[in-house]
């Protein structure tokens, strides 16, 4: 028996079946994704080295942006994929492989590799892509200076307690490049690479997350045949002009954003206008981003990049690109996949703002295309963004949305008459300037001012507790105001008697309901509050309903962490609610 106090020590050490569960979650596409991602950083880093070689650093154009500049041309680099039901291959002209970093970095699980501006950055990549799809895989590699081979069969190195993996180096044949050679593929790969119909799917993605090198020049071979790029371009002589934005994040992230017409679109008052091609191109409007250039996420039309509702024809023509770029690449938004964004990521919720905002203007201008088609006599002329010119060289988008939120709580409301509504994915406050105060008590339209004046970006847990004050506060006068109050106010106390509370008489007379018997008593008593047809209604109150947690947590749970975009998706989808019981 051990004496009391003895130390010991605790094994943390992987085992291999952790190699096996990296790749199951990984798509095939994916992981010849990561093989590309790979060739394309030893292209750059070739560049980059050359372009150290000749270049004083303190002689760029523009010295402090030279740690964010992409290359222009992958002129001179290839990229070879042969696949068929037998084997796969890739064959670069890249740049090569070290045998040092060979023998402690590239094969290595976790190994985040510190390739400047790369997108081969996770350390799972390789090996992924390589126990993913076949059983034994052959490496040549040959950087001019030295070659090195290895031969992996997976089967016997997960069978072995050994990690090392022997290779060996030779003296340089003077071809410079990688050369990796799968064989003995798993029975469903070797199925989906022999079928033509998936090879046309794979090369067309290809060429849509790999356009903007493909249009710099690099070349991409699929079985001999060059993959075109499928990039999506934004119109430049249209009528409709778009807009940009650039700003850099504390966190060393140089953001793009830009947006506008579809190439191929034209509305319906220009000349070529067709309806069938706009609708053909339905599937290409939308948000686009990359990441030091490789497309993450293409033409979305949801609302992980902002889309508030469906999308729908009044966005057809739209085109948003945003590019984030950084030399820490493990810093950019994207998972590890590289196939989709990192919603949390600081630098892309800043961007999330601006992009809503941008698709806002577009509504705007779609709007204003259908007055002009419905008056003929209307000039047509190109149709430019009426607000304020935005800054070209921000160094922190935190102080521009403080900023913002200041100017946009103009509106004053003295009458009933009738408003334009503000889109909720244009304000940064608890509330739009537009709500209608007329019938709120004191202490409501107190509220109702702080609401529109606080800036859920500055103040995000401040808003919360805000939001959550309003909405008690509305319910009660609501229904005050429609004569219901002792209706709800019973609610509350037979559910608190059903739970065994003995209330007093003077308790029952002061009482006022809780947030969850407010929610329960409107969602079972439907007809006390919503008009008839009102389904938007109550469904905003179901998913006030579900946020009941968060709401309940910011003022009582000191551990709760609650992220910007989350609030403001509470926010967003408590408001048609909590307007109604504002305004009714």
């Amino acid at each position: 028996m051990k004496s009391e106090g003895q130390e010991f020590k605790v094994d943390t050490s992987p085992t291999k079946r952790i190699v096996g569960e990296l790749t199951k979650d990984a798509t095939v596409e994916a992981c010849l994704f990561d093989l590309i991602d790979n060739s394309i950083d030893a292209a750059r880093n070739t560049l980059l080295k050359k372009a150290s070689n000749v270049i004083d650093g303190d002689t760029l154009p523009d010295a402090s942006n030279a740690d964010h500049t992409l290359p222009e041309s992958y002129e001179g680099f290839q990229i070879d994929l042969t696949l068929n039901g037998e084997r796969f291959a890739l064959s670069d002209n890249c740049g090569g492989i070290k045998s040092e970093d060979l023998s402690n970095m590239v094969l290595r699980f976790g190994k985040q590799s510190t390739h400047k501006l790369g997108i081969g950055t996770f350390g799972v990549g390789l090996n992924r892509a390589l126990f993913k799809l076949g059983k034994v895989t052959k490496l040549s590699t040959d950087t001019g200076e030295e070659r090195s081979e290895l031969v992996l069969d997976t089967e016997a190195y997960l069978k072995s307690d050994e990690w090392k993996l022997p290779a060996a180096s030779f003296s340089s044949l003077g071809k410079i490049g990688t050369t990796i050679e799968v064989s003995q593929l798993a029975e469903d790969i070797s199925l989906q690479f022999a079928n033509r119909s998936e090879q046309t799917k794979l090369v067309e993605e290809i060429g849509r997350r790999y356009g903007n090198f493909i249009d710099k020049g690099l070349i991409i071979k699929f079985n001999n045949d060059h993959v075109k790029s499928h990039t999506i371009h934004i119109r430049k002589n249209g009528l409709f002009k778009g807009d940009y934005l650039f700003f850099k994040t504390d966190d060393g992230i140089a953001v793009h954003i830009e947006f506008g017409q579809h190439e191929d679109h034209r509305f319906t008052i220009e000349e070529g206008y067709n309806l069938e091609t706009n609708k053909r191109l339905t599937n290409e409007y939308g948000w686009s981003i990359l990441c030091n250039d490789r497309a993450v996420v293409l033409s979305d039309q949801t609302r992980k990049t902002g889309w508030d509702n469906k999308f729908h024809t009044e966005f057809y023509g739209f085109v948003g690109i945003v590019r984030f770029v950084c030399p820490d690449a493990s810093k950019l938004p994207w998972t590890t996949t590289k196939t989709d964004v990192d919603l949390n990521n600081k630098s892309y919720q800043k961007a999330l703002v601006e992009m809503q905002e941008f698709a806002s203007k577009w509504r705007k201008i779609s709007r204003d295309v259908k007055k002009i088609r419905k008056d003929p006599n209307s000039p047509i002329s190109p149709i430019t963004i009426s607000t304020e010119e935005k800054s070209k060289n921000k160094t922190n988008v935190n102080n521009k949305n403080k900023s913002k939120g200041k100017k946009k709580n103009t509106g004053t409301k003295t009458n009933k008459s009738p408003t334009t509504r503000v889109a909720q994915n244009q304000f940064w406050e608890i509330l739009p300037p537009d709500v209608d105060e007329i019938l709120c008590s004191d202490k409501q339209r107190t509220l109702v001012h702080e609401a529109k004046s606080l800036n859920i970006s500055d103040c995000t847990y401040s808003g919360l507790a805000l939001i959550r004050i309003l909405f008690e506060t509305s319910v009660v006068h609501y229904f005050i105001r429609h004569k219901k109050i002792d209706q709800l106010k019973q609610f509350a106390i037979d559910e608190r008697e059903a739970n065994g509370t003995t209330l007093s008489s003077d308790f029952k007379k002061k009482m006022v309901p809780k947030l969850d018997e407010m929610l329960l008593f409107m969602t079972k008593n439907r007809e006390s509050w919503a008009p008839d047809h009102s389904n938007y209604l109550t469904n905003s109150l179901n998913l006030t309903t579900g946020h009941k947690g968060i709401l309940n947590g910011v003022v009582h749970d000191p551990f709760q962490t609650v992220g910007l975009m989350r609030a403001m998706q509470i926010r967003d989808e408590i408001m048609p609610i909590l307007r109604h019981l504002i305004e009714t």
